[in-house]
């Protein structure tokens, strides 16, 4: 197994100086400046910042673009939907696609983007590696994927043999056959194949957020108990390692916000107002509550914090709770970078077709609070984002600010009974947000044809 990791390792180093030496070499040729370490690197700033970045590589390409890069790893050309594909769930690959072209990458990109699209085809959870010893139908699907892009590499380098080429066509259609099935591959279910559906009441699996959670919309049960990850957990749930940091602090959500927001606990931000000596600390009560809501400001429910903000908190609902097939297309949280990691560390398959992404609010802050994960994260990436929300759940902690203290000082019994009450009439009250379109349209309907020329066309 080692031996087998170190060969990944070193495979995937040398496609990366494979795809540095040809950027390098492309740049000479154009007649730019090859000192890639000095210079701007044009089309390549996203793909390589994403490679060096701390968060994970394989969040470039989502798992809607995989039959594209298999065809284009295949020896294929990208059609207008494949473009489409591209834009949708892997947009920086699309924008450096575009400026090669739009039909294909340099051959200098196509190792690298074999091992992309290993790496995510991996984590989407497949079933079917081994039995009884013997390798499955994924070993072969992806054998001969790899014995196809090896062979279309030498085709790169010199003609191929008759053989060669019969070889090529074999393994190309075998992969093409195959590989179709480990990109579709979802678990998730029960043992018998069937959906999975909430616990009783009263299982013991669920009987901490019983007393901990409100999440009342129908699919939002409780439907299966959390494992302890025990070689990088402590029994309680805490990480072993610094993967519940905030990005680029070095410090957990929790101790970052002790020092750097004002009024969060007494003495926030403003560690000069205390006694020598002392620390700041909470109310030894609740840690607040930690809330889900959708773009749109509804609320879906919350939990209770035992120990302060941490990925750990979005890791348990949306693992716990929803089916792989109702887990959310996009997810946006403000470190959205170490959840992801968080999830995938854990269980990737079951977050295998979620993006994760910043919020605009927080990935633009600068100062103490930058974010230096990769552009894969950030919601600008992304057209279908452009017109979203991403910060809809600050409105909602807005709206929750003005019951801190009494959240602070409540007994649990008691909040349990008066957030739920908030929550729900602060969904009640909401407005649609098409409101103001709506009552403009219904008024363009009674127009007369000159009101209607001189305010709609100037």
């Amino acid at each position: 197994m080692l031996a087998k990791q170190r060969t990944m390792v070193r495979d995937q180093n040398l496609a990366v100086f494979e795809l540095l030496t040809g950027i390098q070499a492309d740049f000479e040729r154009r007649g730019l400046s090859s000192d890639l370490w000095q210079r701007w690197v044009g089309e390549w700033t996203e793909l390589l910042y994403s490679l060096g970045a701390h968060d994970s590589d394989e969040a470039l390409i989502g798992p809607g673009a995989l039959h594209v890069i298999r065809r284009l790893c295949l020896g294929g050309e990208a059609t207008r939907e494949d473009r489409r594909d591209l834009a949708k769930d892997a947009p920086i690959l699309r924008r450096i696609l575009d400026s090669c072209g739009g039909l294909t990458f340099p051959a200098f990109f196509m190792r690298v983007l074999y091992h992309l699209y290993l790496l995510v085809l991996l984590a989407q959870g497949g079933t079917g590696f081994e039995s009884e010893g013997r390798r499955g139908w994924v070993h072969e699907a992806i054998d001969s994927f790899k014995r196809a892009v090896d062979l279309l590499t030498e085709a790169r380098a010199r003609p191929l043999s008759i053989d060669e080429r019969r070889h090529l066509d074999e393994a190309r259609g075998l992969a093409n056959e195959l590989l179709p099935g480990v990109e579709r591959e979802r678990l998730g279910r029960d043992e018998e194949g069937h959906e999975l559906h909430p616990l009783p009441a009263g299982h013991a699996f669920r009987a901490e957020q019983d007393v901990l959670a409100c999440y009342p919309f129908p699919g939002w049960e409780e439907k299966r108990g959390l494992p302890w990850y025990s070689s990088f957990e402590h029994p309680d749930g805490r990480s072993k390692s610094s993967e519940e940091n905030k990005c680029a602090t070095g410090k957990l959500m929790t101790e970052w916000d002790a020092e750097n927001v004002p009024g969060l606990v007494k003495g926030a931000g403003k560690p000069s107002g205390l006694k020598k000596g002392s620390k700041s600390k909470r109310p030894k009560r609740t840690r607040g509550g930690y809330v889900f809501a959708c773009p749109h400001r509804v609320i879906y429910g919350f939990h209770i914090m035992l120990r302060g903000e941490s990925p750990r908190d979005a890791f348990v609902v949306l693992y716990t709770r929803l089916r792989r097939e109702d887990l959310p297309e996009v997810l946006v949280h403000d470190n959205s970078c170490a959840l992801r990691n968080y999830c995938f560390r854990r269980e990737p398959a079951h977050f295998a077709k979620v993006r994760f992404v910043v919020d605009r609010f927080h990935f633009s802050k600068a100062g103490s609070e930058v974010h230096k994960c990769g552009p894969s994260n950030c919601p600008d990436s992304y057209p279908s984002l452009h017109w979203v929300n991403t910060s809809a759940v600050e409105s909602v902690n807005s709206f929750l600010k003005g019951f801190r203290s009494l959240g602070w000082y409540s007994g649990l019994e008691s909040f349990m009974v008066i957030l739920p009450l908030l929550l729900g009439g602060y969904n009640s009250a909401l407005r649609r947000v098409d409101d103001a379109k709506l009552s403009i349209a219904i008024a363009v309907a009674v127009w007369t044809v000159g009101v209607r020329a001189q305010l709609l066309q100037g």
